[in-house]
C-alpha cells in the first residue's frame, strides 16, 4: 500500500512538468508547464545531447527522462529542505560549485536564473565546470508572477538573457520564446484567479480549478491558433548556447 500511495504522488508530480490534456482541468499552471516541455522536447530532440550532463538546481530532476544515455546529475542549494526534497546528487553553498575544471559536457538551468542574485558570477561558475565547445540549456522567466519569496530577484527580457550569456562567455546557438501570444495574459489571468481565490484552500482546490481556470486554459489555447503571435509579450526564454573556446 505504501509503494502504491508513492507511485500515486510521483505521478501527481509528473503532471507538474508533463502536462496532458487531463490536466487543463487539474493543472492551473498547464499552459506555462506544457510550452516549457514542448520547447525542452524540441531542444533534445534536435540538438545532440551526450557525455555527463549538469543540472543546476535540479529539483527532482523533471527533465531528466529526455536526456537518455547519458550522465546525469544534479545539483541544488545545501539547505536541510532540499536535502530533504529534491533529487540532488550534490549541494553546494551558492557560490562555488563542488566541481573540477571542465568536467561537463552540457549544464541544464530551468527556472533557476530569477533566483540567482548575483547571475553573472553563477553563469562564470557554470561556464567554468563546462567542457571546451559544450553547451548550457537555459530558461527563465520575463513574464511571470513573483514566487519561492523572498528569494525571486529578476525578469529577463530576450535581449537581457543573451547579454548575460555572452558576457560570460557563450555564444548563442539558438533562441525561443514560450507562450509568444495570448497565452501569455491568459495564464496569467489564471495565476491571478488561483492565487486570489483558491490558493488559500487546504482541501477542494480540484473543483474549483476544473470550474474557474479551466475555461481561461481553453480559451488561451484556441486563441493561440486563432490570433496572431506577439514576438514581445511571452512567458520564458529557453536558450541554446555554446561555451567559447
Amino acid at each position: 500500500m505504501k509503494r502504491l500511495i508513492l507511485n500515486i504522488k510521483e505521478y501527481i508530480e509528473n503532471w507538474d512538468f508533463y502536462p496532458n490534456l487531463l490536466c487543463i482541468f487539474s493543472n492551473p499552471f498547464y499552459l506555462t508547464r506544457r510550452a516549457l516541455l514542448e520547447n525542452m522536447m524540441y531542444f533534445s530532440e534536435n540538438h545532440t545531447f551526450s557525455g555527463k550532463i549538469l543540472d543546476v538546481g535540479c529539483g527532482k530532476k523533471p527533465y531528466r527522462r529526455l536526456f537518455p544515455n547519458t550522465t546525469f546529475v544534479g545539483l541544488e542549494i545545501d539547505t536541510p529542505e532540499n536535502r530533504k526534497n529534491k533529487a540532488a546528487d550534490f549541494f553546494y553553498n551558492g557560490t562555488v560549485f563542488p566541481f573540477g575544471e571542465k568536467e561537463f559536457d552540457h549544464v541544464l538551468c530551468n527556472e533557476v536564473l530569477e533566483h540567482v542574485a548575483d547571475p553573472l558570477p553563477f553563469l562564470n561558475e557554470i561556464r567554468r565546470v563546462m567542457k571546451p565547445s559544450g553547451t548550457i540549456l537555459i530558461t527563465c522567466p520575463f513574464v511571470w508572477a513573483e514566487h519561492e519569496a523572498p528569494y525571486d530577484f529578476w525578469r529577463f527580457s530576450t535581449y537581457a538573457t543573451k547579454l548575460l550569456l555572452e558576457k560570460s562567455g557563450f555564444t548563442i546557438i539558438e533562441s525561443k520564446t514560450t507562450c509568444n501570444d495570448i497565452r501569455a495574459p491568459m495564464q496569467m489571468l489564471a495565476w491571478y484567479l488561483f492565487d486570489t481565490f483558491i490558493s488559500r484552500f487546504h482541501h477542494g482546490k480540484l473543483p474549483l480549478v476544473a470550474c474557474l481556470i479551466a475555461p481561461v486554459t481553453i480559451l488561451g489555447i484556441i486563441g493561440s491558433k486563432l490570433l496572431p503571435a506577439n514576438q514581445s509579450f511571452f512567458l520564458d526564454n529557453v536558450i541554446l548556447a555554446e561555451k567559447e573556446q
